[in-house]
């Protein structure tokens, strides 16, 4: 086996790996859009500063089966705060910027688990791009690495 094929195996399995944690980002999403709809009210409306930009940062009350619970999700793929990221910078934007204190709003929770909320559970189009494109890289270099075999 010479260093070029064990790069490239390497390679691959870096690709594997980032594949298999969209694919796993995927299913969480995609669970998601079973949730129930309650309506919520806003609670909390206002930027905070993270790194060199800001961040809405927001918060809702909401009822499932007469318990009160209370999310901060805008989206629910939004782990960590990222103002640079314009695939969700400018929608958290757009989004925020409509929202107001004591505003009603829809909130989506699993049923499951109630306290897991989000008001937006829509699968983001760049997660299939990247998806796609993240399999045919897979399958291009397993090609590659199985006709150097031969």
């Amino acid at each position: 086996m010479t260093w070029w094929f064990t790069f490239e195996l390497i390679w691959l399995l870096l690709l594997i790996l980032f594949l298999l944690s969209f694919v796993r980002l995927f299913v969480v999403l995609k669970k998601a859009s079973h949730w129930l709809e309650t309506e919520g009210e806003i609670t909390e409306c206002r930027w905070r500063m993270v790194g060199e930009g800001y961040w809405p940062q927001l918060a809702y009350v909401y009822h499932v089966d007469g318990k009160r619970y209370q999310g901060n999700n805008i989206f629910l793929d939004n782990f960590e705060p990222n103002p640079g990221s314009y695939y969700r910078g400018k929608p958290a934007f757009q989004w925020f910027s409509s929202l107001k204190q004591g505003e009603k709003v829809s909130v989506y929770y699993d049923v499951d688990e109630p306290d897991l909320a989000a008001l937006s559970i829509a699968i983001p189009r760049k997660l299939y791009l990247l998806i796609t494109v993240l399999s045919f890289l897979v399958a291009a270099q397993s090609l590659v690495m199985v006709a150097k075999l031969f």
